[in-house]
């Protein structure tokens, strides 16, 4: 369901029997289980109230609760919950009113500037839906400088590959909003420098040999070679080290 629907839903595996960081890691190394938009954590966000795994809350866009239990008993609620939730979500709230549907609609679809003009419109126009109309504006762009600012951090972390991917979409749709294309414009030409080169190309290197991994799991051949190179040949770049910490959990 992660692959599926992508950004539209998180999925959190939580460790709950003691191990630490790294074993949780490695085992799911070994499971090929890596490499997914799903996140891995050994911190327990909340407590379901069952003792046997695998166990699981499903919450919805608010953060509410809606189903809870046995993953294994319950997959065909959880698969059909969750579709129902992702199309809900690209309409917005059910007390959203009508003339800000259009606003949510476009900035929902990846027309954010569109969306958020199209709120400051109808603010612009007074009325009973002028206070909702200003309140999602504000919404909206919050969200939008969200989304650079999640492009900055992968930026900082060495994360540029995918950064420069998720920046050529975002330019499109903030086209009109001056601030964030601003920022945007800087983002593209941090990536562009001359200082980022050794950092785009170790991060192209282990973009390879980390899917490689991911999908053959402990048993791919040569990666522990290619990391290596990568470690070395990079040293100083976000890229050089995540393949040493992959060597790492290699060697176990």
């Amino acid at each position: 369901m992660s692959e599926e629907y992508g950004d539209a839903v998180n999925v959190l595996f939580v460790e709950v029997q003691g191990a630490d960081d790294a074993k949780v890691e490695r085992f799911a190394l070994e499971k090929k289980w890596l490499g997914t938009h799903a996140m891995w954590t050994t911190e327990r966000p909340l407590n379901v109230g069952l003792r046997g795994i695998p166990n699981f809350a499903l919450l919805d866009s608010s953060g509410e609760v809606i189903l809870k239990g046995y993953s294994t008993k319950l997959h065909s609620q959880i698969e059909e919950l969750v579709a129902a939730e992702v199309k809900a979500a690209s309409k917005g709230p059910k007390d959203l009113p009508k003339s800000l549907k259009k606003a949510y609609k476009a900035f929902h679809k990846g027309d954010l500037a569109k969306g958020i003009a199209e709120a400051d419109k109808v603010a612009a126009k007074g009325g009973d839906d002028a206070d909702a109309a200003t309140a999602l504006a504000a919404e909206l762009r919050e969200r939008a400088s969200g989304k650079v600012d999640r492009i900055q951090w992968m930026v900082d972390h060495g994360f540029v590959v995918e950064a420069g991917d998720l920046l050529s979409d975002l330019k499109k749709g903030l086209s009109g909003e001056e601030a964030l294309e601003a920022r945007v414009e800087q983002l593209r030409a941090t990536l562009d420098s001359a200082e980022m080169k050794p950092e785009m190309e170790a991060a192209k290197l282990f973009a390879k040999a980390e899917a490689t991994l991911f999908d053959k799991g402990l048993k791919a051949k040569g990666i522990d070679r290619k990391l290596a190179k990568i470690a070395e040949k990079y040293q100083g770049t976000q890229s050089a080290k995540r393949a040493q910490h992959l060597l790492e959990l290699m060697k176990g």
